[in-house]
């Protein structure tokens, strides 16, 4: 009898320790408190693929699928004619707002302005336009089912570009910064993700540098 009573304080002991368990995992879920690998991308952006990975690259838009290239030709026609009411308009078509920080941000225009060298915003969508001009490749792992990645060189590691991949990359971005990317062989630049249903999941830029920076003052 005494062991029956034992046996029956320990089943209500890892009872209870079970139900606390479940209802901490709830309350973590509802509260927000989402473990980062849930919590959509990083401020890096994708991992490069290796060397024996490399992804087929693609230029232009023609080759996309319908609801990919209507995104990013409204994005990159909005971005072209420097009309941020459209682009405040493309940015609130998803459930969710693509993700253009390391936090939520609810007022993204007025995020790029902030962001802006003159408070314009203009220089984020100049930006938006030549990271659309630039090669693309499409993406799956383990986040996305499928996403189409704007530039190709956040996807690829850079000791393994061409000469013309290596033009490609001084044309998108200030021969400085291009050449400290070659050397760490890892681009750190703006990119740009849509996913295959034509979601836009995130447009992330590298987190500014003071004015008086050398590396900004250079070309």
């Amino acid at each position: 009898m005494k062991l029956l009573s034992i046996s029956f304080l320990f089943f209500c002991n890892n009872l209870i320790l079970n139900s606390t368990l479940l209802f901490i995992s709830f309350a973590f879920i509802f509260l927000g408190h989402v473990p980062i690998s849930l919590a959509g991308p990083r401020i890096e952006g994708v991992t490069p693929q290796t060397a024996s990975e490399q992804p087929t690259i693609f230029y232009g838009l023609q080759q996309l699928p319908p609801p990919v290239r209507k995104t990013a030709l409204q994005i990159y026609q909005a971005a072209r004619l420097g009309d941020l009411q459209a682009m405040r308009e493309i940015l609130e078509m998803n459930e969710l707002k693509p993700m253009v920080a390391d936090r939520y941000v609810s007022d993204i225009i007025a995020h790029w302005k902030v962001r802006s060298v003159d408070g314009s915003g203009l220089d984020i969508l100049a930006k938006l336009v030549a990271i659309l001009r630039a090669g693309y490749i499409k993406v799956k792992n383990d986040r996305y089912d499928t996403l189409y990645l704007w530039p190709y060189f956040a996807g690829i590691p850079l000791n393994s570009l061409t000469g013309r991949q290596r033009v490609e990359l001084y044309q998108l971005e200030p021969a400085a910064k291009a050449a400290a990317m070659l050397k760490t062989g890892r681009y750190t630049g703006a990119r740009l993700g849509i996913g295959g249903d034509g979601t836009w999941h995130f447009f992330l830029q590298p987190k500014p540098r003071p004015a008086n920076s050398d590396e900004n003052n250079r070309d």
